[in-house]
C-alpha cells in the first residue's frame, strides 16, 4: 500500500475533541429544528430521521421485536 493511502491515527487534544463535539451538536440541533419545522423534509430524509423525530415510546414499539 502506498504512503498516500496509509491511514494514520492521530490523538487529538481534549480541546479539539470538545470543539468537534460542539460542532456536531450544532449541526444536530440545526437539522432537528429544520425537520421539526418541515416534516416533509424529515420524510424525504428517510426512516432513521423519521424515527428521530418520533416520541421514544413509538420508536420502542416499532423495534420491540428487533432482537427476537
Amino acid at each position: 500500500m502506498s504512503d498516500a493511502l496509509t491511514l494514520r491515527r492521530k490523538v487529538i487534544s481534549a480541546q479539539d475533541a470538545n470543539l468537534r463535539w460542539e460542532q456536531a451538536l450544532a449541526l444536530y440541533t440545526t437539522f432537528t429544528e429544520i425537520w421539526i419545522s418541515n416534516p416533509q423534509l424529515a420524510k424525504q430524509a428517510g426512516r432513521r430521521v423519521q424515527e428521530l423525530m418520533m416520541p421514544i415510546d413509538q420508536v420502542q414499539q416499532l423495534h420491540r421485536n428487533d432482537l427476537n
